[in-house]
């Protein structure tokens, strides 16, 4: 994943928004690959609808782990783009990182329902869980006031 940020962030300044997107993107390839009964995903997804750090009480163990490692990690990117006036960005990220787990809630309620979608349902599904909106909303977090050609290398 790091190898994978060095397309949007080359120069040697970016380094820690390369860490930062790679860290996001393996997020997303975590909850991807997520397993669960379909009511311990319900409420994962609804955990982090509330984005609330009380909220882990019906999740599995492993849930929680997950759960408060993305708290984390969104806590610390606040800290980080804040510097700079740029909590919003953080905050469009998160709104995209909701919108992910909700479409792969979809997709686990569809295969539990034994219910196949149409081309149009699975397409504009698969649209948000191929996960372009997220890694575009987290390529935008380290794209901030610094400018490489102004710091020495």
């Amino acid at each position: 994943m790091y190898f994978w940020t060095t397309a949007n962030y080359f120069e040697p300044c970016y380094s820690r928004d390369r860490i930062v997107q790679a860290k996001l993107i393996m997020i997303l390839t975590i909850i991807d690959d997520a397993y669960g009964t379909l009511e311990e995903l319900q409420s994962f997804t609804d955990a982090l609808e509330r984005w609330d750090t009380h909220a882990t009480g019906d999740l599995p163990d492993y849930m929680k782990t997950l759960y408060s490692v993305i708290l984390n990690l969104f806590g610390e990117l606040n800290n980080y783009v804040s510097e700079e006036g740029r909590s919003y960005s953080v905050s469009i990220t998160r709104d995209k990182l909701k919108e992910y787990v909700r479409a792969c809630l979809v997709e686990a309620k569809w295969l539990n329902e034994g219910f196949v979608p149409s081309f149009n349902q699975r397409l504009s599904n698969a649209i948000i869980t191929a996960g372009p909106a997220f890694i575009l909303a987290a390529s935008f977090l380290g794209m901030g006031a610094r400018n490489c050609r102004d710091q020495r290398i």
